[in-house]
């Protein structure tokens, strides 16, 4: 009966192991990629000035 479960599972995986892994791997590689642009689009607005930048800029106008 393990025999039967085993090679089920080998041809489950054989069948959607591979194009699942690379989903999930797609996936991950766009969340961090996309996490990382969030992250730079907070240290800088879009004209490219940080924001500690654009502080300083008001804080001398004044």
């Amino acid at each position: 009966m393990s025999e039967f479960f085993s090679g089920f599972f080998n041809i489950l995986y054989g069948a959607f192991g591979v194009p699942l892994l690379l989903i999930v791997l797609i996936i991950l590689v766009i969340v961090v990629s996309q996490r990382r642009r969030k992250k730079k689009m907070k240290q800088e607005d879009w004209m490219g000035h940080s924001s500690v930048e654009k502080i300083e800029k008001d804080n001398k106008k004044k």
